[in-house]
């Protein structure tokens, strides 16, 4: 298997941030195969939360972890609105993503998540 690399990455806090995410996981970690849609969806949940209720500046680590990638974004807010009925996007990301959760900095919160390569 090809090395796997980190990524660290500042997003604009504006509608492109999910965008720009998911081709940069694209670009570092083409090699999870059928799992780069998922931390694409993942990661793209993450980042909308972010943008919407969170406080700038955005950023985004990724890195190898197992047979995956954890992907963390981090946020200068450092409360957690209350899930609203229309919310998809928690539950989706528990829906794919191996495991999630939440740590708080002294900056504000990292929401984190980590999606698991298939299994053969």
């Amino acid at each position: 298997m090809p090395k796997r690399r980190e990524l660290h990455l500042e997003v604009p806090n504006d509608d492109r941030a999910p965008s720009r995410v998911r081709h940069a996981l694209g670009e570092q970690f083409a090699e999870l195969g059928e799992a780069l849609p998922v931390l694409g969806v993942v990661a793209s949940e993450m980042v909308t939360n972010a943008v919407l209720h969170g406080a700038p500046p955005i950023r985004v680590d990724a890195f190898p972890i197992g047979a995956g990638v954890r992907v963390q974004v981090h946020d200068d807010r450092r409360d957690i609105g209350a899930p609203k009925a229309e919310s998809r996007g928690l539950r989706l990301i528990d829906a794919l993503a191996a495991d999630w959760g939440v740590a708080y900095t002294e900056a504000g919160k990292c929401f984190w998540a980590d999606v698991a390569r298939p299994t053969v």
